[in-house]
């Protein structure tokens, strides 16, 4: 690929950087949940640091380039089409696929096993077996049903989820003097009412910015939006995100007092 070329090209894909930007939060958001997975074989906070932030930063820009670069220089518009023109650029290409589908393979594994544990917090008593089989065939019968080509309404609806529960998360983790403890964990309320709240006003307003979903539920946002409209000039991620850390933060300031 001529990259000169690909930088300086006119752009044409109907979408705003910030609204791109946006949908490569949302990937990237939406592994926050798993980190602890990894994080908590670490033997110090620095060595969690930088053993996740490197190992996503670096993963994550690496396949986000490569899909760059194969749309551009194939003109894929469908994203339907992509392992297709990935498999005719030839064997090494191809490879590439099988390596990618094998380790797609215990990707479902990892999230399979995170929705199990998820779950337990919710139902104690239900055996964690049950709970991987349950979502195995959920996950199963949604990828099936799942159309490839509404992909982008996915990662919005991910943001959504995620972006706001990061926020309640960080200002929740901050005010507790950036570290929790055993105690913290396992001797913390059931339900924490506000926070829940936060989250929930935080997913509010990211829907309100850019609804996603259902027909019904974007008629039902579209007709309490303004008719200005351009409510995401600076994206749905940042306002959703500031307005569940605020919240989030004044929560717990006035829970303490």
């Amino acid at each position: 690929a001529e990259l000169s070329r690909l930088w300086n090209a006119e752009p044409e894909g109907g979408l705003t950087v910030w609204i791109g930007m946006d949908l490569v939060i949302a990937i990237t958001v939406s592994w926050v949940p798993l980190i602890p997975d990894y994080t908590r074989f670490s033997r110090d906070r620095r060595a969690a640091w930088w053993g996740a932030g490197l190992g996503y930063f670096v993963a994550a820009s690496w396949m986000l380039v490569l899909g760059v670069l194969l749309v551009l220089t194939r003109g894929l518009s469908d994203p339907a089409e992509l392992p297709a023109a990935v498999v005719g650029a030839g064997l090494a290409a191809a490879l590439a696929v099988l390596a990618v589908t094998v380790d797609e393979t215990d990707e479902a594994f990892a999230n399979i096993y995170s929705t199990a544990v998820s779950l337990q917090n919710l139902v104690p008593g239900a055996p964690q077996r049950a709970l991987v089989a349950l979502v195995s065939v959920a996950a199963t019968i949604g990828a099936l049903a799942f159309d490839l080509r509404r992909y982008q309404d996915f990662l919005f609806l991910l943001g959504a989820f995620f972006v706001p529960l990061l926020g309640v998360l960080l200002a929740h983790w901050l005010l507790n003097g950036a570290r929790y403890s055993r105690s913290d964990v396992f001797d913390a309320p059931v339900v924490r009412p506000a926070l829940l709240g936060a989250w929930l006003l935080g997913f509010a307003v990211y829907q309100w910015l850019h609804p996603t979903g259902p027909s019904w539920w974007v008629d039902a946002v579209e007709s309490v939006r303004p008719p200005t409209g351009e409510l995401d000039a600076i994206g749905v991620s940042i306002p959703s995100f500031v307005a569940a850390f605020a919240l989030a933060a004044a929560a717990v300031v006035l829970s303490r007092r």
